[in-house]
């Protein structure tokens, strides 16, 4: 669900096999630069700092965007196949991995990816999901949707052992996008778009929603 990326004056788009990349300094003229094929099953794109971390369902690709008119493949961390967003902190790469919908031999887990050696990704530790799909990060915080679990909440102040330590089971969610500067999330769900304060995340408090059949 998250297919697009723009970093400074740069708009990266993936789609099934592909990255495709433009320069959008222009905005009412945006400029197509190149195309760069990757391979099948190609699903979400990240990026952080200069790096953008591509999720497919065999794997995590990770190029190279100091030159942003020419992205370099740098590293690919490989997993079972299915289903794989992506975000980045730090040091440290999450991947939820999803099988249904996607393989049937897939697997369901939250793989934590030690990105510190960007040219040799090593998992650390997988933890069993039910059914994840989409995950954002805000500072210690890692948010992920688990299907029909609801959208979890982590510390990850040991960034290599996130603690499950609150759950909200009211929304099956797809995706959650943190605001930091405003302490809330957006979570995009089977029954609409909510949004949360999580300035104490203890606490999450509900703040609105709109609803869709």
């Amino acid at each position: 669900m998250a297919r697009f990326a723009i970093v400074k004056n740069h708009l990266y788009l993936v789609d099934y096999a592909s990255l495709k990349y433009f320069d959008i300094a222009d905005a009412l003229s945006p400029s197509y630069e190149g195309t760069i094929k990757i391979e099948e099953g190609i699903e979400t794109v990240f990026s952080y700092g200069d790096r953008l971390f591509i999720g497919s369902m065999s794997g995590v690709h990770i190029f190279d965007i100091a030159n942003p008119q020419s992205p370099q493949p740098i590293s690919v961390y490989r997993h079972i196949v299915a289903c794989d967003p992506v975000v980045v902190s730090g040091d440290y790469a999450y991947a939820t991995l999803r099988s249904a919908g996607c393989r049937q031999w897939g697997a369901d887990l939250l793989d934590v990816i030690d990105v510190s050696d960007i040219s040799n990704p090593v998992n650390v530790k997988s933890l069993p999901m039910t059914g994840p799909y989409g995950l954002g990060v805000s500072d210690t915080l890692l948010f992920v949707c688990d299907g029909s679990r609801g959208l979890l909440v982590f510390n990850i102040k040991n960034p290599a052992d996130p603690v499950l330590f609150n759950q909200i089971d009211a929304v099956h969610g797809y995706d959650v996008i943190p605001l930091p500067e405003r302490k809330t999330i957006i979570v995009t769900g089977a029954k609409g778009i909510y949004q949360y304060d999580y300035s104490d995340p203890y606490h999450i408090q509900y703040l609105s929603a709109v609803h869709v059949e």
